[in-house]
């Protein structure tokens, strides 16, 4: 049993920190595992919020007003109706969401936090708290957590279809255009960083771990995405990077659909992991069959029956109308 001097876990993201040379002293066990002393982990979080707190170079302002909430009217391909809208030290701020319970509970909580008197950040409009959490994730950051969670229940082909895609777009999702050796950089987050096995038992060298310093420096900001000036630029970018080849060809159709799944699966958790828990905020969907949802109902997968069977599948149970498709219901 561990010491309880120690921590007891790690998180997966020590493994590149340890690479950079930016980890605090760890001891390592017999068995392999690592662990950090309470004074060392202390004094090496202290240093964070310093280096934090120097980068961070934001104004924030207590200089703020909510607006109702702004309801648009149902469109087809419309699916965020309801806004919210606030300023902020002059500066109009919105952010729309499906459902009008989710609306109410996010501008809720800003009020809630203007209230206790946090400032507000005049670049995103979010509050100090909410700015300074998302500032500090990067889409590499984002990339490699997105891995960690489909590794475990994934095979072995779609672990590597996920670290080709994302090795593919992450190069493109940087915020300058001077990029190393392109093979050596891709082999770095296919072999490495996308690969949660060999990012514990795997050391770079010198080459590569210069390589993955540069995409820690400069991978952009989550919060970039949000931004409706920047958005469109990034991910179009990101796109036009997928159907390309290292070679610059133009990929295959089903080799860009592929990375693209993948690249729309990462932007979703990216979703989920903004999303804050209220009214109307489920849990985020699963698509295999056999998985409870927030109802407490365990939905089948969907039974397709051709027209005639739905006929006399329907007479044979008493259903006044054919129904195209049918979804079995138990309970969970």
């Amino acid at each position: 049993m561990p010491h309880p001097r120690y921590l007891i876990r790690l998180e997966s993201t020590f493994d590149t920190w340890r690479v950079l040379g930016t980890a605090p002293e760890c001891i390592k066990l017999p068995n392999g595992q690592l662990r950090v002393r309470r004074a060392a982990l202390d004094a090496w979080l202290a240093a964070r919020v310093q280096v934090a707190e120097a980068k961070l170079n934001v104004g924030f302002s207590h200089d703020v007003q909510f607006w109702k909430l702004a309801h648009l009217p149902k469109k087809k391909g419309r699916k965020r109706s309801h806004g919210v809208r606030w300023v902020v030290a002059g500066k109009l701020f919105s952010k729309w969401l499906e459902y009008d319970a989710q609306a109410d509970s996010f501008r809720s909580l800003l009020i809630q936090v203007a209230r206790k008197g946090e400032g507000f950040d005049t670049a995103t409009g979010l509050p100090e708290s909410l700015a300074r959490e998302q500032q500090a994730i990067t889409w590499f950051d984002l990339a490699c957590r997105f891995v960690d969670l489909k590794w475990a229940r994934s095979a072995g082909k779609t672990r590597r279809g996920i670290a080709d895609a994302l090795a593919t777009v992450t190069s493109a999702m940087v915020t300058t255009s001077r990029v190393p050796e392109p093979k050596t950089l891709r082999a770095v987050l296919y072999r490495w960083a996308f690969h949660t096995a060999h990012r514990e038992a795997i050391t770079l060298d010198a080459e590569q771990a210069a390589a993955l310093a540069w995409v820690c420096d400069n991978s952009v900001k989550v919060v970039k995405l949000e931004e409706k000036d920047q958005r469109a630029g990034i991910i179009r970018h990101a796109l036009d990077t997928l159907a390309l080849t290292m070679d610059g060809r133009p990929a295959a159709a089903t080799t860009v659909a592929r990375k693209r799944a993948v690249f729309y699966g990462a932007l979703n958790y990216a979703v989920e992991l903004s999303r804050k828990p209220g009214p109307g905020a489920g849990a985020p969907r699963c698509r295999r069959g056999g998985a409870p949802t927030t109802d407490g109902i365990l939905r089948l997968p969907v039974l397709r029956l051709p027209a005639a069977r739905r006929s006399h599948f329907a007479e044979q149970h008493g259903l006044h109308q054919p129904a195209r498709h049918w979804m079995g219901r138990v309970a969970a």
